[in-house]
């Protein structure tokens, strides 16, 4: 499809009385990494007329609309105020996302506190005017349907919350950017990039051996794939994908040179792979995976290293990592989750700024020192939990708001302090390490006290604090630290567990 804008910013013109929205768009423009996706020059959407007349909606709005690749919704008390807010994203919703790609493209960014919005109970206690609850019932319920990931936060209107949240915009657009790529003709003067599943069946009817018109089916399977994923629909999607592979395949039979069928196939094997391990088939995972890494392996041997190859790879290889571990086979799973990190290092190597890409780099760490620890392989183990909290205490910093990641490094610390208290020669920075996991988990049980994910490690912390205190000879120490513990448990599970 072709795009008018990149991007549509639909807020309140209340929140922009201090200027923030203002300061954030100009910084959206700016920025150097969407320019590399977008363009040099980023066309971005922004009307600041707070009051329009009727004929607007049709001769401005609604064309800008459907003409964008993405509608940034700028979430505040003061967007389920408005009317024009309400249209927008209903318009959106029902009307254009059908001609984005994967029928997604909707953003959703924080900017100020919205009482009720992210409840279990789906944003009922969100204050909207009666007559526009009346008028726009579904207004916060198509927010959450469409929310791909959690919302971008900017509630503290500072420069590093934007240049996170463009980091997040950057990461969100380089899929859809690559995935509109795959469509395009590059070889050929026929271009095939915006054809709907019915004119791509036709034409692949039509010319059963011609690989870019098999192309462009695989591209269409996967894109109605995608969309059927996306509304919850897993047994059609599956079969979507199916036939994204079968088209797929045979258009690289045909043509193997052709390195964007070769993605779109091995990415199709990912998805497809993904799906069956949520439905516990073991074996159609593994073939799938396999067949992702068979094929993302030599593309990626001829794409010097493009990132959305290698982060596809990796997740191949995480998931049968995840198999073999399950199948008790501890030395295979290792091989596997190795292979994961040494790609995710490189693509936290060439994006350093990608949170995302940290994570995942960091998760990796820790599954491998997990793994290793189970198999009393204590060198491998510690070498890999000391990377994970290297990583944990980056994303900490970059992240002071994110209790996950406090949460995790607190987790790091307790596994680093736990493991080197067998070792006598270590002791005392085992020591060192259970303090920092306590006093980190501490903090976080005051602000939530009923995590008890948190408040298992904690009383962890506590024990083996304990045992170190005993094997130093300090009895009233060890005591202290076990009351500690019991304490603490019980404080946890009296409030109605």
């Amino acid at each position: 499809m072709n795009y008018n804008y990149d991007y549509f910013i639909s807020y309140a013109p209340e929140d922009n009385e201090d200027g923030f929205v203002d300061e954030f768009v100009k910084r959206l423009k700016d920025s150097a990494k969407l320019q590399k996706l977008f363009g040099p020059e980023l066309r971005v959407f922004y009307d600041k007329g707070a009051v329009r007349r009727p004929d607007d909606w049709e001769r401005k709005i609604q064309s800008a609309l459907g003409t964008s690749r993405y509608m940034l919704v700028l979430l505040s008390p003061n967007y389920f105020q408005s009317e024009r807010c309400a249209q927008e994203l209903e318009w959106w919703v029902n009307e254009g996302t059908a001609q984005h790609l994967l029928g997604e493209g909707l953003l959703q960014i924080q900017i100020a506190d919205t009482p009720g919005l992210f409840d279990n109970e789906k944003g009922a206690k969100v204050a909207i005017p009666k007559d526009l609850r009346t008028r726009f019932p579904d207004w916060v319920f198509m927010l959450h349907d469409c929310e791909i990931e959690d919302p971008v936060d900017l509630r503290n209107h500072t420069t590093g919350s934007i240049n996170r949240a463009l980091a997040a915009l950057y990461s969100a657009g380089r899929y859809d950017v690559r995935s509109e790529d795959w469509a395009k003709e590059k070889k050929t003067s026929r271009p095939q990039d915006d054809l709907s599943p019915k004119d791509a069946k036709k034409s692949a009817a039509e010319l059963p051996d011609d690989p870019q018109a098999l192309f462009d089916l695989c591209v269409s399977y996967n894109r109605t794939g995608a969309a059927l994923e996306t509304d919850g629909k897993h047994k059609q999607a599956r079969e979507h994908y199916e036939k994204a592979v079968e088209a797929g395949a045979r258009s690289v039979e045909l043509a193997p040179d052709n390195v964007e069928a070769a993605f779109c196939l091995g990415l199709t094997y990912v998805k497809l792979g993904v799906m069956a391990k949520a439905k516990d088939k073991f074996k159609k995972t593994r073939e799938y995976h396999k067949k992702a890494v068979e094929t993302l392996t030599k593309v990626l041997g001829r794409t010097q290293d493009d990132l959305l190859v290698m982060n596809a790879l990796a997740v191949s290889y995480d998931q049968l990592g995840d198999l073999a571990e399950g199948e008790f086979k501890p030395k295979r799973a290792i091989g596997y989750y190795e292979k994961a990190l040494e790609i995710r290092k490189i693509i936290v190597e060439r994006n350093p700024d990608d949170h995302n890409a940290l994570r995942e780099l960091t998760l990796t760490y820790e599954n491998l020192g997990s793994l290793a620890d189970s198999e009393f392989m204590n060198k491998l183990a510690r070498e890999r939990y000391e990377k994970a909290l290297e990583t944990r205490t980056q994303l900490v910093e970059r992240c002071p708001d994110d209790h996950d990641a406090l949460r995790g490094l607190g987790s790091v610390y307790a596994q680093l302090g736990v493991l080197l208290s067998d070792d006598e020669d270590v002791r005392e920075q085992a020591k060192e390490y259970l303090e920092k996991a306590r006093e980190i988990l501490s903090k976080i049980i005051e602000s939530s006290p009923l995590d008890l994910l948190t408040s298992d490690t904690l009383r962890t912390v506590y024990l083996s604090l304990a045992d170190l205190a005993d094997a130093q000879g300090d009895c009233k120490q060890a005591k202290a630290y076990r009351k500690k513990g019991a304490e603490y448990r019980c404080s946890v599970f009296s409030d109605g567990f």
